[in-house]
């Protein structure tokens, strides 16, 4: 749900700047670490060091997060991907309230479906690619320019359901017609289905009615790979995506500011994992628990562990592997969408510990305490790889 926790151990100022709740809209960036080096030695020369301190968030109906810097309220940064509260949790524009309650009547979910859950930026379709290539498409076949969407021509692909399908007849997104549920339910098992939902309001959760977040330990209806990350590199990759707030302008820790407040595209990414983590406690068998860090040091046994959960038979389990772990590298995948001419924002660098390039140390003793404060009971080592 869209709010926030003071760190315990944080001075009382920082208590109250991260106890504001915010929704807010992106930005778009540069990936010129070089540039991102100069601005902060610029803030250090002025005597402004990153903190979460400088920034005040304010939520704005019909506009959304309003970030401003304290004692200049004329430096100021509005983000609007968030801008929809769908049972309490930020959604982007195209996510209504109206449109998941529409998907939450009409949408049939399948035992034989396989649903790559992540909160956003946190190895989605380099996952989704994995999981295409162990079921046995075809490298030629897939488009990760274009996030490996659903091809109705070529029958490959994942569906975003919450995006792709139509809630009224003839909807279009983006100029591209959705499909509808009677299309959805044609497409031949398995299908691979994406999500950044929150446990307590997924289609793929028996209990994911939205109203009531400790709920999220229901059945699943289907197998489940739920992909976590160290959240500083979350953050770092979300500074890059969407509407982009490093090309926007947007001061590194005034994003941090925006991003710890929950209001970021699907909430707070603690509330997204502690969710994920109670459904997959109660759902060993049919919830997987992967860590990016570990898919980056060791592709090829989290591709094994993947193969086994969505059911690849043992004698097809190393072709499958191979043929997974090679098509899926970043490298392979980034020259194959720009050889297809298109603009990658969503693959930028992969990298694991972006962050340190990024936050001065302030900053990361910040993020660590309202770290603190966030993980509650649910063990530190479960929720991401440092």
């Amino acid at each position: 749900m869209l709010t926030t926790s003071t760190p315990p151990e944080a001075p009382a100022a920082i208590g109250a700047i991260l106890s504001t709740a915010a929704i807010f809209t992106g930005v778009m960036m540069s990936r010129s670490i070089k540039a991102l080096q100069r601005r902060r030695r610029a803030y250090r020369q002025s005597g402004r060091p990153q903190s979460l301190m400088n920034w005040d968030v304010e939520y704005m109906t019909g506009k959304g997060a309003v970030v401003r810097r304290k004692h200049d309220i004329s430096e100021e940064y509005v983000y609007t991907y968030g801008l929809n509260l769908v049972n309490g949790v930020a959604h982007p524009p195209f996510v209504t309230q109206q449109r998941w309650d529409y998907l939450r009547a009409n949408v049939q979910i399948r035992p034989s479906d396989v649903l790559v859950s992540t909160f956003p930026k946190c190895g989605t379709t380099w996952t989704e690619q994995m999981v295409l290539l162990l079921l046995g498409a075809s490298l030629e076949s897939l488009d990760p320019a274009n996030k490996n969407n659903y091809n109705p021509k070529t029958q490959v692909g994942k569906v975003w359901v919450e995006r792709s399908i139509e809630t009224i007849p003839s909807e279009e997104h983006r100029g591209k017609q959705l499909m509808s549920p009677n299309d959805f339910s044609a497409i031949a098992a398995p299908r691979i289905l994406k999500t950044h939902s929150p446990a307590f309001m997924s289609l793929a959760m028996e209990d994911g009615d939205g109203k009531d977040p400790t709920s999220a330990g229901g059945r699943a209806l289907c197998r489940i790979i739920y992909v976590t990350r160290n959240p500083r590199d979350a953050a770092v990759s979300a500074y890059y995506h969407a509407v982009n707030p490093h090309k926007c302008g947007w001061p590194f820790d005034a994003w941090v500011r925006c991003w710890l407040s929950g209001s970021h595209g699907h909430g707070s990414w603690y509330d997204h994992v502690r969710g994920w983590y109670a459904a997959y406690q109660a759902n060993p068998e049919h919830i997987l628990w992967v860590h990016f860090e570990e898919m980056k040091a060791d592709p090829e046994a989290a591709a094994r562990k993947i193969a086994r959960f969505i059911g690849i038979s043992e004698d097809k389990v190393d072709a499958a592997v191979v043929r997974a772990v090679t098509g899926s590298s970043f490298t392979r995948m980034k020259a194959q969408a720009e050889n297809n001419g298109a603009k990658v924002g969503h693959l930028r660098n992969g990298r694991v510990g972006d962050w340190k390039h990024h936050a001065e140390s302030n900053l990361e003793k910040e993020f660590a305490a309202f770290e603190r404060s966030e993980s509650g009971t649910v063990p530190i080592a479960a929720l991401w790889l440092p």
